[in-house]
């Protein structure tokens, strides 16, 4: 085998609802006493520069203790056999009272046993920041660039895998020295053990580390795509838990990669990172992971901590965030001042625990010891950082967080799957709960006429059930957050005539375009809403299957859906559903406002600089009877800037009112727009508002009325 110098990473390398918290708890717990099974290392220590190893089989041998050392000399390995200082390793050599930066040297001598492996090798580790490397007294690799100035060092940011060299081995001493330089870290020298043994065992060992990384790295980014889509996707409220989990799982997956107690896979993907962007990049994502998991843990036990609190933490959270932007040099006083945050973090998760458990909260018991087992194993990893205890395998952050992640993630998912069953039930149960209370009105009609009370106890249970449709309908609605994301500025003027309506509007995002829909159904109130329901997963299913090449396919698409949903119980011998509604549909790419236009009987306006521009629409309707042979066109129109869209039904123009008792008519509709449209959109919405109760006074609303203003 020859002598070569790898980085440390290879190419090889949950009966009842309690039982199965249980059954989870007792995994994780497995995989963090199981999953480092390594090679258990043997721990020597050094005396006076001298480590003897005579009696001891060399497998795996952690080299401590006391190393020789000259500080501010580049001793050559003859000469450190004569120094008389000696400094403990593994430990940062400023913290015996030098400067943090400098350069020096340290060495020992080891005692060889007689018998050794067949491949002897050194497992280095980083070193703060650049080396080289001595075997008795023949220089065989350096890391970086060491330097006695600043200016010509280069820092290097890896672990190092060496097998000696027979040759090397002739006597039955092995001197290892290192001539070590540091300009850029706040920690020098040797801070983590080196490790001496059988080549294949070292090997083995760094391989059992680069596969666990490996497959917690799998786990925490299925993990993170999963919540991602959740949040993207599926959620219509405001709830946040979905993307502060991803957001913990991406800044894990990115320290895993970089951190120099781990295999550092990074550097196997990206060789030539500099050792600032590493060590930087290690600092951002571990100082962003307290506010984040606080902000994560709010989402789960709520109404535990005040918003001000939370404001406060947030700020807490950015200044801390901001010190990883810092100079390198002042890590060593931003890293007490993290320590302080996380032990607040860790006291707070933990009082917000006990308090959900204390309510009653579901999951809290869950939540809690998470929070208790990410504690541990932080601990476990500060305390190898400040040298107090040394692991072979160190990274307990990693492992601790991803049994973490993983109960949150169960909890999260859990939760989304009880809403979504919920949601799901009232759905199918929508139809069925219309049509009961319908025809229970029918066959009580003549009793009602006769008893007053019993009608209203009836009418009370209808709109009580109707009430409930709208909650069902507006759920269906796109939601304020994802037309805020791709719309510069809109209003939406939504007023049923009755608690639920015909007219809905549709939206949907896809690469550099956004699809946007008003569209006006025959009937109001159930009917019309039941129709407004069945044309929006209609139109969701022609534009999700993708087979159409414009606008106007999709538009004919849709219309074919509808008809078959429409007639789908319908026998042959039966008349067709001659149920429809009129559409306006626009597509409109975000980058070069260039608009696309196809409608069914329902016209749009654009207002320019004082100037109404009206699109015309086919004179066909969506469903209806089946006709054959309908064809639906598309025209283009270049948006310019501050130009206004306008989508609506016909309910607004339709109203009857005045002093003559007649409708306000297109002509009026017309003339409110182009007096409104160079004002801000909130302020349109609450014109046309005012101006349609003024026209409608003491008359009642006729129809459903919606009117969708864009500005660009």
């Amino acid at each position: 085998m020859k002598n070569e110098v790898f980085l440390h990473l290879h190419t090889k390398s949950k009966t009842d609802k309690n039982c199965l918290k249980t059954k989870l708890l007792i995994g994780v717990m497995n995989f963090a006493l199981f999953a480092c099974n390594f090679e258990k290392s043997e721990v020597k220590q050094a005396q006076r520069g001298i480590i003897d190893l005579r009696q001891f089989s060399l497998k795996s041998v952690s080299l401590q203790g006391e190393f020789a050392f000259a500080w501010q000399k580049v001793a050559s390995p003859a000469e450190m056999k004569k120094v008389n200082t000696f400094l403990n390793i593994p430990n940062e050599w400023n913290k015996y009272g030098y400067p943090a930066k400098g350069y020096a040297t340290y060495s020992v001598q080891i005692l060889l046993p007689k018998q050794l492996p067949k491949h002897l090798a050194l497992a280095l580790p980083n070193v703060a920041t650049a080396y080289r490397l001595w075997l008795n007294d023949k220089k065989v690799c350096e890391l970086g660039r060491f330097s006695t100035t600043p200016d010509a060092s280069l820092p290097k940011y890896r672990k190092a895998f060496f097998v000696v060299a027979d040759s090397l081995l002739k006597s039955d001493t092995l001197q290892i020295t290192f001539q070590i330089s540091n300009y850029e870290h706040f920690r020098g020298g040797i801070y983590n053990p080196i490790f001496l043994g059988d080549a294949d065992v070292l090997h083995n060992n760094a391989m059992k580390t680069r596969d666990l990384e490996v497959f917690m790295l799998g786990a925490l980014a299925i993990m993170m795509s999963f919540h991602t889509i959740l949040f993207l996707y599926l959620f219509r409220k405001q709830t946040y838990e979905s993307l502060y989990l991803a957001i913990l799982c991406g800044l894990v997956i990115v320290r895993t990669l970089i951190v120099n107690v781990g295999s550092q896979y990074w550097l196997v993907l990206f060789p030539e990172s500099s050792f600032e962007f590493l060590l930087r990049t290690e600092y951002l994502v571990t100082y962003a992971m307290p506010i984040f998991t606080l902000l994560f843990a709010s989402t789960l036990i709520r109404k535990v901590l005040s918003q001000k609190f939370l404001l406060f933490a947030k700020w807490i959270g950015l200044l801390t965030i901001l010190l990883a932007f810092l100079p390198i040099s002042t890590y060593s006083y931003s890293l007490n001042w993290f320590y302080f945050v996380l032990g607040l973090t860790y006291l707070v998760l933990l009082y917000m625990g006990v308090v959900g458990i204390i309510k009653g909260y579901k999951e809290s018991t869950l939540i809690t010891l998470s929070f208790v087992v990410l504690l541990v194993f932080s601990i476990l990893e500060i305390l190898h950082h400040q040298s107090i205890i040394y692991w072979d395998y160190a990274n307990w952050g990693l492992v601790g967080t991803i049994i973490f992640l993983f109960i949150q993630s169960f909890v999260v998912s859990y939760r989304v799957s009880r809403a979504f069953t919920r949601a799901a039930y009232l759905s199918d149960n929508l139809k069925k709960e219309v049509a009961r209370r319908t025809q229970e009105l029918e066959a009580q009609k003549e009793a009602l006429e006769k008893a007053n009370k019993a009608i209203e106890q009836v009418q009370e249970n209808t709109m009580a059930s109707i009430r409930y449709a709208q909650r069902i309908q507006n759920a269906l609605l796109p939601s304020n957050r994802n037309l805020n994301k791709h719309l510069k500025e809109y209003f939406i003027f939504y007023q049923p005539r009755d608690f639920v309506s015909g007219d809905f509007y549709w939206f949907h995002a896809r690469d550099e375009d956004f699809y946007i829909a008003v569209a006006d159904c025959t009937g109001h109130g159930v009917p019309g809403a039941i129709m407004a329901v069945m044309a929006d997963i209609s139109l969701d299913y022609a534009f999700f299957r993708q087979e159409y090449k414009d606008i106007a396919e999709l538009l004919a698409a849709f219309d074919r859906e509808l008809i078959k949903l429409l007639n789908k119980n319908v026998n042959p011998d039966e008349e067709p559903a001659q149920d429809g509604l009129v559409i306006a549909l626009c597509k409109v790419n975000k980058h070069t406002k260039l608009l696309t236009y196809t409608a069914a009987s329902s016209p749009a306006f654009i207002i320019r600089e004082g100037v109404l521009i009206e699109l015309y629409p086919d004179k066909h309707i969506i469903g209806g009877s089946i006709k054959e042979g309908k064809e639906f066109s598309s025209q283009t129109f270049q948006l310019k800037e501050n130009d206004m869209l306008y989508l609506f039904s016909d309910g607004y123009q339709d109203q009857f009112g005045g002093e003559k008792k007649k409708k306000l008519g297109t002509r009026r509709f017309k003339e409110i727009l182009l007096e409104i449209a160079p004002k801000a959109v909130q302020e349109q919405k609450e014109i046309l508002e005012k101006e349609f109760n003024a026209w409608k006074g003491n008359y009642s609303q006729i129809d459903d009325v919606l009117v969708m203003g864009i500005r660009f």
